[in-house]
Parts: structure tokens; sequence; C-alpha cells
């Protein structure tokens, strides 16, 4: 094929080819895609999710797996179809599917081909399978069809093979992916995703037979309502080259023929398509019969064309005038007045429309018509969505096609859809110039046009994206995306210029930040796709958008090109703060620069954290209170990093968030980006906004995090789902920020009064579990419903961390991404995972976890594997077991008092999660009374009913004491503490002697094992007090109970800081002796008194030493 040929305008008649009866095809499979050359359609675009093909959710099990798509003007043979298996799935043999072709309107399939594979061999993971047919089907040019694969049986063991197959984002224009039917049938329904597509490949053909052939025309023979196409198209099965002849436009409704000669003016071949040139010789609402003469026409083989002689082999008529040009024309008078169309006269209009909305760039005609339709309406009514218009917003469950409301709103996305590219920006730049969207007044943002459109900016940006350690976590392999601190102001047209290496290497220009497609939220509050892509196939490319938006980079996984510049001309400035390691905004520079942009959003960037926020939340915010925002959300991304085993620089950003108008889920949510915080363009916020987003993540961020502990992907124990993604918060909390525990933990979750629970947080979640019933009187694991969204269900983990810190937990989760690293398999049963987490941490926390609910699934294995790594009961968490047991509430008023304070009043048995449970159990009368229940068991394991009393109390304390002595049979072990156990404890590298001295302080290990003090961080030692008459007096630390090999200190008297004596001794006339008095003049620290006799020197030195026993 060459470059010359166009996509010609869709024909409305699809011929009625029979379904040809189901035969067998072949399958096979390869590690790389297949070519898309002549004819092919393919999208490889970037993987943004996987489907499954036998569990189904839309329609059933077992679904068909299909995509639509749009041929280009020739007909052609589909000869094989391929989809990608997931990298981390492979299927084995063996099993069945069927393969169909059909035609489409609406979501309805009607099939015109099937045939029957079988596969016989592994499809392994990442490959493309392609199911080559054995008579492939004949597809009409400029024809939407469908094709879908259902697997209908499988013979390979569970677990051993089905097919995860690759989907996309939105990425290819001519079709959506699809599932039809269940148990691997497809039927006539199909059910389209509107923001995904599949990963294929369609091996497109001329269409084979004997001789040379005439396969089809475009328009279709017989169309009885055919639109004017540019040029008129002849299919032939082979190559053509001119012969000696006419080619004949009959005029069957006028009369009269048009002699066209094979190689004069209006008449071109390429390769095997005959197009022949419409102006000026077809006209609306007539019929026409195309004739070619004999010998006109050869093929490459030497075959000579016999000809059409006739008026039935290729003949049409066309419609009585273009029905997408007249359907906008009658909306727009109806708009203005000019006509009345009725609700069903709209949703007429609205068909023809969405009808032919891949038009709407076939020329200046249509793209002008639909412009004008728009700026018709924002005349009229006033723009959507803008304050003080006919509408602001809609709901998708309440509005219709009847409503020329929401008709312009459809409109306004074909426009986004079909009209800006890059192509059709070069062919009509004038027409795109200078038209907007009324409604970019209210999103993205109003903004002036650059004073001086030839003004250049200069972004350096990282050009490089790095497949870094780690699995792949939310949206990872979605490319990485680059602000330049510039802005597109809505219609205008701005260039972009490039180096070489980012040129045709899949890198893209993005318009816009706010890049979810929204086309399944109910709420509409823009347009669902509000953002444009034009791929950097050349240094200089240029952009537009009536929305207008950002401008970015998108920089695709695997991309090395570095640290590059790129020049963007005729746009305006936005406000951009950079952290990066090549690029820091100095306060000054935003204070003087950066915030006073007049784009209407501020991009916020480090290399490991970015953010979009209205202009309006950011324009009077400080610039040293910038830099301490972009160094608290490093910081916070450090700590989750660590936690979870990733390394601190990842290839891109860990977390990516921005504000929109809705949330992209109708829940929160992770993502690339993230937007779990809604922004209203018409509030006041007066400049500094008071949200997390620009105040730190140090407070009101839980939910953040919470979305992007989801995002990690990391393994947990069952029913953690929804509980252990909360902990990524609580590190974030305590180890960036320095809050302690409890303080850190209250704000993790977002459960009822929790963050009021302002006192001993942690040893209070510990009593809302142990008065649950699965904990006493059941003594059964923790629930899943337990654990999700309350804070017992994270609450193991935050003790582990408490207890031993988060070094462990980092080597935990570090641990399974180094054993995917090594091809090393692994279970993720309960045991292993418990096994695990005592290896990688060295802790044996087997009694903390069952206290918590995960209870070992084969004790006595487990028991011998953690004995095996040479691990015990740690005296620590037989102290915290202890101690929780006295927290038990003693009886009735005591549980209802706790209560009170948890809840901040009465439970209610309404209420979320294990607070029903504490309604149960609250009081002795009117819970049970109000539900017109009587209670009265005697069971001493019911405590007289649910009603908690001195029983339930004794209860739940045996329940703790049988844990303790489950873990700990001959009672409290004596804790290693000696000076080895104590040194191992800090980070001090390979400074662990007894004399080194890793923080440079002057103070050994072992005397800083004396003081109490931080061998890592340096302190003074002892601190000199007063001198009077003959006595001089001296303070230091005191560890209350210093290491088991560590002396008690001496403590020796010099006059010269040469020659030393020991307490008593004499030395030139001079007597010292020392008296100690502990914990004086608070605890923890010692007085030591030094009495001179004798002599009374000028200056008096003191050392203080230890030794470490044998």
């Amino acid at each position: 094929m060459t470059s010359t040929i166009r996509i010609i305008g869709l024909c409305f008649l699809v011929l009625g080819l029979p379904a040809i009866p189901a035969s067998g095809g072949t399958m096979s499979a390869s590690p790389t895609a297949p070519a898309v050359d002549g004819f092919d359609i393919a999208n490889y675009g970037t993987v943004t999710g996987t489907d499954k093909w036998w569990s189904e959710n839309n329609t059933g099990a077992g679904s068909a797996k299909g995509q639509t798509f749009t041929n280009g003007p020739a007909a052609v043979e589909l000869r094989a179809v391929s989809y990608q298996v997931t990298s981390t799935q492979q299927a084995q043999p063996t099993k069945t599917y069927v393969v169909r072709v059909g035609t489409v309107a609406g979501t309805d399939f009607t099939e015109i081909h099937s045939e029957t594979f079988t596969q016989n061999f592994a499809w392994n993971g990442g490959e493309y399978m392609s199911w080559t047919f054995d008579n492939p089907p004949l597809l009409l040019g400029n024809t939407t069809y469908a094709v879908d694969i259902g697997m209908t049986s499988s013979t390979s063991a569970w677990q051993t093979g089905i097919p995860y197959i690759n989907v996309t984002s939105n990425d290819y224009p001519g079709g959506q992916r699809y599932s039809s039917g269940q148990n691997g049938v497809g039927d006539s329904e199909m059910h389209p995703s509107t923001t995904s597509d599949r990963i294929f490949h369609l091996d497109l053909g001329v269409p084979s037979g004997s001789g040379i052939q005439f396969v089809a025309g475009n328009p279709a023979d017989d169309s009885p309502e055919a639109l004017i196409p540019p040029e008129l198209l002849a299919t032939f099965n082979q190559n053509l080259v001119p012969g000696t002849g006419d080619i004949i436009i009959r005029n069957l409704t006028d009369g009269g023929d048009t002699a066209l000669p094979v190689g004069g003016p209006g008449i071109s071949l390429s390769d095997n398509l005959l197009l022949i040139e419409t102006a000026g010789l077809i006209d609306w609402n007539k019929s026409y019969a195309i004739r070619i003469e004999a010998g006109a026409l050869e093929g490459e083989s030497g075959d000579v064309f016999a000809g059409i002689a006739d008026d039935t082999t290729w003949n049409f008529t066309t419609a009585a005038g273009d029905p997408l040009l007249l359907a906008i024309e009658d909306l727009k008078d109806h708009i203005n007045g000019v006509i009345t169309l009725t609700p069903t006269e709209i949703e007429e209009r609205k068909g023809t429309i969405e009808a032919g909305k891949q038009r709407f760039d076939e020329s200046a005609a249509t793209i002008g018509a639909a412009f004008d339709l728009v700026s018709t309406y924002d005349a009229q009514f006033g723009p959507l969505f803008v304050s003080g218009s006919t509408v602001t917003s809609f709901n998708r469950g309440s509005v219709s096609d009847q409503d020329i409301h929401w008709v312009i709103y459809q409109v306004m996305q074909y426009i986004m859809d079909e009209i800006y590219s890059a192509d059709t920006l070069a062919d009509h730049e004038a027409l795109l110039d200078g038209f907007t969207f009324g409604s970019s007044a209210h999103f993205p943002g109003s903004v002036a046009p650059p004073a001086d459109p030839s003004n250049t900016h200069t972004a350096t940006i990282n050009g490089s994206f790095d497949e870094t350690f780690g699995r792949d976590t939310q949206q990872w392999t979605l490319p990485a995306r680059k602000p330049t601190g510039t802005y597109l102001a809505p219609g205008t047209i701005a260039t972009v210029t490039v180096p070489p290496a980012l040129v045709g290497a899949g890198y893209q220009v993005r318009v816009g930040a706010h890049s979810w497609d929204m086309s399944n939220r109910p709420p509409v509050k823009r347009l669902v796709r509000a953002t444009l892509l034009y791929a950097l196939d050349a240094s200089t490319v240029k952009v537009a958008s009536p929305y207008g938006g950002g401008i970015y980079i998108e920089v695709p996984i695997g991309a090395d090109a570095g640290v590059v510049d790129v020049d963007i001309t005729g746009a305006v400035r936005s406000p951009y703060f950079s952290a990066k390691s090549f690029h820091s905004t100095t306060a000054s520079e935003w204070n003087s620069t950066e915030r006073n942009h007049p784009a209407p959003w501020a991009d916020f960037q480090t290399d490991k954290f970015m953010m979009q926020v209205s202009r309006e939340w950011i324009y009077a915010m400080d610039g040293a209170d910038a830099v301490q925002l972009m160094a608290d959300w490093d910081a916070a991304m450090d700590a989750i990093n660590d936690l979870m085993g990733f390394p601190r620089i990842r290839g891109k950003e860990t977390m990516y968030i921005q504000t929109d108008l809705i949330f992209r889920s109708s829940v929160h949510a992770p993502g690339y980006p993230a937007t779990n915080v809604n922004f209203n363009p018409n509030g006041s916020y007066n400049g500094y906004q008071n949200n997390y987003f620009i105040r730190g993540p140090q407070s009101g961020a839980g939910t953040e995090f919470h979305e992007q502990g989801h995002a990690y992907f990391f393994p947990k124990f069952g029913g953690e789902t929804e509980a252990n993604v909360n902990l990524p918060y609580v590190a974030v909390r305590n180890r960036a920020f320095g809050m302690d525990f409890d303080t850190a933990f209250r704000q993790s979750v977002g459960y009822g009064n929790f963050n009021n629970v302002t006192t001993d947080t942690l040893d209070n979640t510990a009593v809302l579990w142990m008065t649950s019933f699965n904990f006493a009187p059941r003594e059964q694991p923790m629930g899943n419903w337990e654990k999700a969204y309350q804070p017992q269900g994270h609450a193991r983990w935050v003790d582990y961390a408490r207890l031993f810190g988060w070094e462990g937990l980092d080597a935990y989760w570090y641990s399974f991404m180094r054993d995917d690293a090594n091809g090393t398999s692994y279970s993720n049963n309960t045991d292993s995972l418990l096994l695990r987490l005592c290896r990688e941490g060295g802790v044996d926390i087997r009694p903390l976890f069952h206290f918590w609910g995960i209870h070992p699934q084969d004790p006595a294995a487990l028991a011998a594997d953690v004995a095996g790594e040479g691990l015990t009961p740690p005296v620590e968490i037989y102290d915290l077991l202890a101690h929780y047991k006295t927290l038990v509430p003693a009886d009735n008023a005591a549980y209802q008092a706790w209560c009170q304070y948890w809840y901040g009043r009465e439970p209610r048995i309404s209420g979320f999660g294990v607070e029903r449970e504490k309604t149960r159990q609250y009081d002795t009368t009117s819970y049970w009374q109000d539900n017109g229940w009587e209670y009265s068991g005697t069971d001493p394991a019911q405590a007289d009913g649910e009603i908690y009393l001195e029983a339930s109390a004794a209860r739940v304390e045996d329940r703790v004491q049988e844990l303790i002595d489950l873990y700990y049979p001959d009672g409290r072990p004596v804790p290693d503490n000696d000076f080895a156990a104590w040194i191992a404890g800090f980070d001090v590298g390979g400074a662990t002697g007894f004399n080194d001295d890793p923080d440079g302080d002057g103070i050994g290990n072992g005397l800083e094992n004396f003081f109490g003090t931080d061998p890592s961080a340096a302190s003074k030692g002892i601190t000199p007090g007063e001198r009077s008459g003959n006595t001089f007096t001296f303070t230091h630390a005191q560890n209350a109970d210093p290491a088991t090999d560590v002396s008690a200190p001496a403590y020796a008297w010099s006059t010269d800081l040469v020659s030393y004596h020991a307490d008593g001794a004499t030395s030139g006339g001079t007597t010292v002796n020392f008296s100690v008095a502990l914990d004086t003049p608070t605890t923890g620290t010692t007085t030591v008194t030094a009495t001179i006799a004798g002599t009374v020197p000028a200056t008096l030195y003191v050392n203080v030493s230890v030794s470490q026993a044998p």
C-alpha cells in the first residue's frame, strides 16, 4: 500500500454475507508481536490490565473476548487474529476455541464467519497467540467489524493455564474491547468497554482468487444511501497495472455516461486498488453504475481484466444529501429557533452524527460544521458546566439522546476524539487555530493566549524511564509523565521541539494532565476524555486543543534518553515547582516567578513524587513552605518504599496525585494519577488551600496512602486486602516524621471515632479485639470482616514495628521481590508467610500474630521450622501480652466506660464492623428489651448471655493467658542482655567493638551502654557540676539495665591528663575519693562527688571507664 490512500467516508450498507460453516483453523504462538504491514490493523499500546477467559463479571462465566475494528477503504480478507497473554500467565494444552467474525450495529453482533481451533501446545507468558483461518472471510471497506474468541473447553489441570490476555487503555480509535455470551460461546449481544482495547493484531491481505477479479467496490454494490467519498474505490485480487480503455461512470438517474481513460486525470491505481475521483461527477440523490472496459486494467501477473459491462455488478444510490452535515445543520437550526425538533427527532439526528463521527475530520466542511454547532450552543445557552449557564452538570443515569444539551456534550467529545490529531492539525491548521470550547472556562480553566506566541520556553526533563528493581505496581508500565512548566491556552497552537533521541521512539506530547477516562462514572462535570496525545514522530510537533491544558512529555518504559531539553513555543507558563535531582526551584524563584505564572494548573515534581493542583490552591504559598513540602513528600516516599522493599529512586514517581472534579472510580482508588480529592472551580481557596496535597503528608492523608498500599500489590495474609494497606501511613508518620506509634497509628484508618482515641491507641485497639467474640469465647482467627477498614486489622504489624523496629518488615516484603527476581518459587499460605516473617526479621513473631488473630495452620510443623531458624519466642512479646491482659475491662461498668471512650457514645447495632458486637455486649436490659428479646442463657461460656460481665472478663483473661502459656511454657524468658545483643540493635556498621566509637563523640560503645546512650548518635557523656572548696561534682547518664557483661564504672583522677589515679589513690600529696548517688537529682542520672584531701590542685580531670567481662 502507498501513503496516498485516504480513508473514505463510512457506507451505511453492509452486505448480508452469509455465515460460513465452522471449520478448523490453525494456531501458533510467538514471543514477538506480528509485524504490521500492508492492510494490517494492530494495537500494541501500553498494557494497563488483563482479561481472564474463564470467569467474566460482565455476562457470566467464559464469555468470548472480542475487539471491534474499522476496516480501511479497501476490501480485504482477514487471515489471522492475534492476542497477547500476560507475562505472568501461561496456557497449557489442550484447549478449544471458536473465533467469530461479524458485523456491528450498535451493540448487536451479526456473525458472517466462524472457525474452530485447537491448542495442543503451551502458550507461554508474554507470547502472542495467532489464530489463522482456514477459510479467510472477506471484509468490505470502511466497515466496522467485530472479532471474538471464545474458549469452549480446556483439559489442562487446575491453575495451569487459563490465559489472561492483555488490554490497554483506549488506545485504538477504530473500535473497542467487548465480551459476549458465556461458556465460550458468543451471542448476538456485545458488552463493550468504552475505556480499553485489547492488544491485538489483524493480519489483513489482498483477497485471494484465480486470475484477476473484481472483489468489491466502495461504496458497496447496491448501497441505497451511499455517501459521496473523495474517491470511488474498487478492490481487486492482485496488484494492478494500466491497460487500454476507459472507466465509465453511468448516471442511472439522469442518463448519460462519463468516460475516464485509465492513465488520465481522475483515475489512479495503487497496488490492488482502482481509485476514481468523484468531484463534479457524483451528486447527491442519484443512482450510478460503474463500468470498466475490457483490457482497461491488467494484473501484475499479466492477466487482463475482462471488465464490467453491466449496470448490476457495481451500482449504488447516493443519499439525498450528506446525512452528517444535514443532521448537524438541523440541530443548529433547532438551537437558533429556526426549526423546532421533537425529542425523537433530536435523538434521530444524534444517531446520525454518532454513526458518522469518524468523518468529523474528513474535510473543512465537516470540521467547520461541528465547530459551528458547539459555538452556536455556547452563544444561545451558555457553555456547558460554566456557572450561570443552562446546564452545569449531568448525571449519566438520567440523560438521554433526546436532550439537546446532552447531545451537544457528546458532539464536543466527538470533536476531541476525532478532529484533534496531528494529521488534521496539519491539513486544517487555520480552522483549528482559535476554536475553543466555552466550557474550558470552567475546566480546565481560563487563561489568555500568550502575548507573544513566538516566545519559547526550554524545559529540562528526564527522558529516561528505567526498569528498576521490584514488581510492577499500579499502572507502572504507563509512560512516565514529565511536566514542562507550560500550558496550552484553549484554542491556541503550540510547537514542541525535541532532540533526535525522542523522535520515533515512543515518546508523546500530552495536552492536559487529567487523563482518566470517566466514561463509566455517573456524574458528568467535564469531558470524559479531556486530554490529547500527539506522537513525537518528528523533531518538531504542533499541538492544539479546544480545551487547553498543561503540556507534558510522556516517556515510555525502558526509554533511556537521559536528561534532555525540550522547547515549547506558543504556550503560556504554568506554576511549576521542581525538586528533581537535576533541577531544583528555590524559595525565591517560587516567590518571585513560578507561583505567579497565569496558567490555571500547577505542577509539583520530585524524582519520587508528583502532583497537580489548581493555581487557586498555591498562588499565596510561600517558597520556604514549597521547599519543605516537597522534602516532606520525598521523605514519605522513602518511608513507604523502604517498607515495601523497593529502591527509593525508581523508574518514575512512586506516587502521582492530582485533584479532579470527580473521583475516577465510585470509591477512592490508586492510579497514575490517583484522583482522590475533588476540586470545585467555583470555590474560594485564598491561594493556600488547607489540604494535605500542599500542607504535607504528615496529617490527613490516610486515604491516599491506603490506596497507595493497594497499588503496591504486596503479599498479605488472608482477609488483609483492606487492612494492612493502612500500614504504609503508619510508617510515614513514624519513620519520616518522628511521631510516636500511638499517634502515627491513630490517623492510619478513617474508622469512626478512632482519631479521637488519643490515649494509648494501640492498647485500646487491643481491648477492641480482646472483647470480640472471635477472640473469646470462640478462639477463632480474626474474621475478614473484622480486619477490613478497622484498626485491629493492621495493629499486629504496628505492634511488630513498635517492638522490633521497621527493618524486619522492610526485609520481609523485600524478600518476595528478591525471590521473584531470582526465579525462586514460594507459597503464600499462612504458615509460609509466618515462617518468612520470622526468618527475615530474625524474630519469632508467632505469639504476637496468634494473639492478633493469625492462627498457624499446622502449629507443630511451623514451630519446628521456626526452631530450625534458631528462633524462640522473645521476651518483648511476652511482656506485651502480659500487659494486654491487664487492660481487659473488669465488669460491665468498665466495659461501658471503655465503649464510651472508644466510640464517643454508646455503640450501635447499625454500626460498622465489630461495633455490632459491642452493642450486644453493652448493657443488661435496654438493647435486648428494645428488640423484644429475652436473653437468659445459663452456659458459663455465654457469661449469662452476650452481656459483658465479670465472667466475660475472666474468659478474655484466660484466653490471653492460654496464649502466653502456649508459647512460653517455662514462663517469662530471661532476655539476652549482654553487650553483643545490645550493640546489635544499633545501626553502627562494622564498628561493634566494645571500645569502638562509631559516632565519634569520644565515648566508646561499652561506656555508651553503661550510660544508656545511643552509640550511633553523638552524646556529651559527663556534665560538669560545681566546685566548692575541696569538693567537685559532676553528673552522667545512668542505664537502669546495663549489659550483664559490662562492669560497674571505675572513676579515676588526674592533674595533668597524662597520669590517672584510681579512686582513693594518693599522688603528689593529693588524695581523691569518689562517692556516687544514683538517680540523683533525677531518675536515670548519677551524681558523682570527688572529695580532695591534702593538696588541692588547680585543675582536676576525671575519667570514667567500664570493662567487658570475658
